[in-house]
């Protein structure tokens, strides 16, 4: 059996409902992990719909906590071995964890999608634009071998003007939006209708406010796009932390390489990043042809120590990195 992670909360002591069975509080201080225990699992070689239904409970887990507390989710797959694991992770990454914590309180995220009605219909007009018109006249007047070229040539034309006509709308979007959230986060379009994926991170008490903002833009658009909202989620796209165990060589590796010593806390493992930076760019080392690895190992050193808030020693430490 394993204890997988799903998120950490603010606890003040109270009751939290917890909408799933085996859930249960990891408490400390004034945070809790919420840990629930299930049979180890090795997501990598599960077949894709089995592993998006464990994604799927994972997921629905957080937003049922987040209904009544903040809830920052902890990255899908994350899990230890025992409570004892559980309680030194508390101790070594609380910081971390109230920081989080406290950056997200009443916030929460809201995914807006934009999708063209008839995208058809906009094609029609993006294949009048003048230069795409003079390409398609040039077109029935070339040879039967170059057809077939032009013909790909014009498709790769009109493409490249659909996502430019997405970029310009999805930004008037998003400007007409201003004042109504705090971040976003553009994500990936995985429909050839949709001009807009984005992420939201929006205060609790203006949801509503944004709503009806959309419910404007709507209208302003005169149907010819569909908004679709959803949400309120956990900040997924804003502060899904990665809790990872760095082992004690890895730790002592990275420690010897940036010059820092145990106790060192993440203000001297900044300054010692600073003050060697310049020795180990590739810049400053034009002749050398290892520069760029000695600079790329630098880097993924003080990435390591960076995440941890007092550097241990001798037995590895536990990372916390907000993704």
């Amino acid at each position: 059996m394993s204890k997988h992670l799903h998120c950490i909360i603010s606890h003040d002591g109270g009751d939290v409902t917890l909408p799933a069975d085996g859930a249960y509080l990891v408490p400390y201080r004034d945070v809790a992990l919420v840990v629930r225990e299930s049979p180890s699992i090795d997501y990598a070689s599960l077949p894709q719909n089995i592993l998006v239904r464990h994604l799927a409970d994972h997921q629905a887990l957080i937003e049922g906590i987040m209904k009544e507390r903040t809830a920052i989710p902890i990255k899908f797959g994350t899990s230890v071995g025992d409570d004892g694991e559980l309680l030194e992770m508390l101790e070594s990454g609380y910081p971390s964890f109230k920081k989080a914590v406290d950056t997200m309180a009443g916030k929460v995220e809201l995914d807006i999608i934009a999708m063209w009605n008839d995208i058809d219909a906009i094609l029609r007009e993006l294949g009048g634009r003048e230069e795409i018109q003079r390409f398609k006249e040039d077109i029935f007047a070339a040879s039967p071998e170059k057809l077939r070229e032009q013909a790909v040539e014009l498709g790769k034309m009109v493409r490249k003007a659909l996502e430019e006509e997405n970029c310009r709308v999805r930004d008037e979007i998003i400007i007409s939006l201003r004042g109504h959230f705090l971040e976003q986060r553009i994500r990936e379009q995985f429909d050839d209708r949709m001009l807009m994926n984005v992420a939201f991170l929006v205060e609790r008490d203006v949801i509503k406010t944004l709503e009806e903002r959309i419910d404007e833009l709507d209208m302003s658009y005169g149907g010819r796009i569909d908004f679709r909202v959803i949400g309120p989620l956990p900040p997924h796209s804003f502060s899904t932390l990665e809790i990872r165990r760095i082992g004690a060589r890895e730790m002592e590796e990275a420690m010897d390489l940036v010059g820092v010593e145990a106790g060192a806390d993440k203000d001297e493992v900044r300054k010692a990043y600073r003050r060697l930076l310049r020795k180990y760019h590739p810049d400053k080392n034009p002749n050398d042809p290892e520069a760029p690895k000695r600079f790329e190992k630098f880097n993924r050193a003080c990435e390591t120590l960076a995440d941890c808030n007092v550097l241990p020693e001798g037995n590895g430490a536990i990372s916390i990195r907000v993704l």
